[in-house]
């Protein structure tokens, strides 16, 4: 998991859904490009995904999304070759968008994409919720 927070412990700098890119130096954003690059797999909460630059195409084979609600675009460069979008069974809405993923539990949903996408390495970046 590579995650950012404040010195006093604050993982976003202004409320929920204001845009992230303010959070971390430029070298943190040199070392989160670096890490991608190392892995099979990004995972990224949907609401930190939706306020992360729409043009954001993480260096790495599987990125995940994950979260019941959705809005997102199939045409949106994270979802380029391997990109998905994880809900809980039963919570994800019926609508266009890129490949979809339900799962019982976050367990299952590694298994899930161990057995089917093979990730082996997967670098966890938030939100706070999905932490």
């Amino acid at each position: 998991m590579n995650m950012v927070a404040t010195i006093d412990g604050k993982t976003v700098s202004g409320e929920r859904g204001d845009d992230v890119l303010d959070l971390g130096s430029s070298f943190d954003h040199l070392l989160l490009q670096r890490l991608e690059q190392t892995v099979d797999g990004v995972m990224v909460g949907s609401r930190t995904l939706l306020v992360s630059p729409k043009s954001w195409e993480p260096r790495c084979r599987v990125r995940v999304a994950v979260g019941a609600k959705g809005g997102f675009d199939a045409d949106w460069p994270f979802f380029r070759q391997t990109g998905l979008w994880a809900a809980p069974r039963g919570a994800m809405a019926t609508t266009n968008g890129p490949a979809r993923v339900e799962f019982d539990n976050l367990g299952h949903l590694m298994g899930i994409l161990r057995q089917d996408y093979a990730v082996e390495r997967l670098l966890v970046l938030g939100g706070s919720e999905l932490n």
